[in-house]
């Protein structure tokens, strides 16, 4: 059980709140806000199909391979730090891109970003966590966790916005005075936090290893469609061995980038997992509604875009409130419950009819938006207060890397399923006229079937992992020990540290 935040100021509170939230949005914002402007830069580059998802898989990569690392840098050198650097990156790469005067310049420059965006992504998240006491944490990560989802909701839209007014090369330019804005304010702002595990080296090795581990993996579940299932298979193989060679290692070494003793604690290891079984069965239902939307009902990209915001939205809306709610009740009751209702939810879409109407669909998105926010803001609260304060930046990146990799997962499961029933028939809207929609429709009933197993497992990993927030200080030993993670240090020796 981690040990409290020192007490800060209101207005120290509310900048790295506000700071927090800009990582917490440009993240989402910008990993979706490109998939737009793709045929727009195909066009002025000469590109392919193939050449253009690279610059989604480049920033992909950069982002997940980097975030354990950056969440380990924290802990040793400092986490605002760690995060202004991190922004100031983004910044610059985000003006990169839109200077690039090639498709291989934009990949490269994109590939930086998402390196940049790994330092802000984890590190939002342990930064509150370390400024903000027990009490309120809740709150505070509801609200971040909110502005991940305006930042998924506002890509599609101000995206079409900015390309179709100003041209593709805006949706990088805009970050930029943003960029400058919240570097300036966490300087000025943001107190400075202790570094916890100052003194500690960073291992580079098992930097190296991991990095090689999740590029292995990631391109395996990314690549299937393009370069068959042996190749995918063969790269995925090759990961899981390469980790259990991490794996060894780490539990050798005297300052490993990952600590394994950290899945001894039972609360920790469950919060983990049931995260990476959320994403895992969340993130692929977007893509085969938007498929669905489109192939079978029929609708326009814009009137499908509109359908789809229900889920983003409503998770918006209810995220600080679900964060509140962590605070006073237990957060694996809350977590629970949401995962139960996306479970539902999912459930209820793959019995979804051919002919059904926009509103049907739109109820149903809704409620998966109610399970997810109501899974999500407690969770994370769940995770990173269940372990000592030294150790925020690691647990916050493991969380964040374990929704990278669920994500693709998701996706992995969803078009292997699709693509199998569909005939081998390119999954995708530019292919609608070829996709059989009797085929599709029993394919997106099993996938949606499966993504919904998956989900169902999670209720179960949250409702084992035990109490997490306690009442007083004073029980904190008990209740780590309970959980099954070592205990708490004194309050004098943590500040001391």
């Amino acid at each position: 059980m981690p040990v409290e935040s020192e007490p800060f100021s209101r207005a120290s509170k509310r900048a790295a709140l506000a700071v927090a939230t800009f990582g917490a949005f440009m993240t989402p914002f910008d990993g979706s806000v490109v998939n737009l402007a793709l045929p727009t830069i195909g066009k002025e580059f000469h590109s392919d199909v193939v050449a253009l998802g690279w610059i989604v898989t480049a920033y992909v990569l950069g982002l997940t391979i980097c975030v354990i690392p950056f969440g380990r840098l924290a802990d040793i050198r400092g986490r605002r730090l760690i995060y202004v650097i991190g922004v100031t990156l983004f910044t610059a790469a985000s003006a990169f891109c839109g200077l690039a005067f090639s498709l291989a310049s934009l990949i490269a420059a994109r590939f930086v970003q998402g390196v940049a965006a790994a330092m802000m992504a984890g590190n939002s998240i342990a930064l509150l966590t370390s400024i903000f006491p027990q009490e309120e944490r809740g709150k505070a990560l509801g609200i971040q966790t909110a502005a991940v989802y305006v930042g998924l909701s506002l890509g599609p839209s101000v995206g079409g916005f900015l390309v179709e007014g100003l041209g593709w090369r805006s949706i990088f330019y805009v970050n930029v005075p943003i960029g400058i804005g919240v570097i300036a304010l966490a300087l000025t702002k943001v107190p400075r936090d202790t570094a916890h595990e100052r003194g500690a080296k960073l291992d580079v090795f098992g930097m190296v290893v991991w990095a090689l581990v999740l590029t292995l993996v990631l391109l395996g579940l990314t690549l299937s469609e393009q370069h068959g299932a042996p190749f995918a298979r063969t790269l995925v193989a090759s990961g899981l061995a390469l980790l259990a060679l991490f794996i060894f290692y780490e539990t050798r070494v005297d300052s490993p980038l990952l600590d394994v003793g950290l899945f001894k604690n039972i609360a920790f290891a469950c919060s983990t997992l049931t995260a990476l079984l959320n994403y895992s069965a969340v993130f692929g239902v977007s893509f085969i509604m938007s498929l669905y939307l489109q192939i079978v009902s029929g609708f326009p990209p814009q009137h499908a875009g509109l359908i789809m915001l229900a889920q983003p939205v409503t998770m918006a809306a209810l995220s600080p409130l679900s964060g509140r709610l962590s605070d006073k009740i237990q957060p694996r009751i809350l977590s629970s419950i949401g995962m139960a209702l996306v479970a539902t939810s999912i459930f209820s879409l793959s019995r979804l009819a051919a002919d059904a109407g926009a509103v049907t669909i739109a109820e149903r998105l809704m409620l998966l938006g109610v399970g997810h926010a109501f899974f999500s803001s407690p969770n994370v609260n769940a995770t990173v207060s269940s372990v000592e304060k030294r150790r925020y930046g690691v647990a916050a990146a493991l969380l964040s890397t374990f929704r990278f990799t669920g994500q693709a997962i998701s996706i992995a499961v969803a078009t292997s399923v699709l693509s199998a029933y569909v005939g081998g028939v390119a999954v995708s809207t530019a292919a609608a006229s070829r996709i059989p929609v009797p085929a599709f429709m029993a394919g997106m009933k099993i996938a949606l079937e499966i993504l919904a197993a998956i989900c169902a497992m999670g209720v179960v990993t949250s409702l084992v992992r035990g109490r997490i927030r306690t009442a007083g200080k004073a029980d904190a030993r008990k209740i780590a020990s309970a959980a099954g993670g070592a205990e708490a240090p004194p309050e004098k020796s943590d500040q001391k540290k």
